[in-house]
């Protein structure tokens, strides 16, 4: 298992233990589990160009083609696995930390990512 991959499944894991039962299900009716509900995988090929603000305040240009979104129960924010281009591997970004992302199809700014990603998937 990748670093990454730990890193967002202990941090998946640790704001979930507030949620309910494993065996109850969500209020919506679209996911069957709560791990369907709070990891949603995207099967459209999107591509955004994005402006990303590290934990270290250094701000890099990027651009990405999201595969997943891990959303973490009482935050504004959520986790967006994606493939980066620049450092041509697997990377997780924090919705809050991205300052500016562009469609790249479409060429339409997004204010939001995580909040766009989360009303399509």
């Amino acid at each position: 298992m990748k670093l990454v991959d730990a890193v967002v499944a202990a941090i998946y894991l640790l704001f979930r233990r507030g949620s309910p039962a494993c065996d109850s299900r969500p209020d919506n009716p679209r996911f069957q589990t709560w791990d369907e509900a709070f990891n949603r995988p995207i099967g459209d090929d999107l591509r955004f160009l994005i402006k990303y603000v590290n934990r270290d305040g250094e701000i890099t240009k990027r651009v990405i083609a999201p595969t997943s979104i891990h959303l973490m129960r009482g935050q504004p924010w959520l986790f967006i696995k994606a493939q980066c281009h620049l450092r041509n591997a697997e990377r997780t970004f924090r919705s809050d930390r991205i300052q500016f992302a562009r469609n790249l199809k479409t060429k339409r700014v997004i204010n939001d990512l995580g909040a766009y990603l989360r009303s399509r998937y």
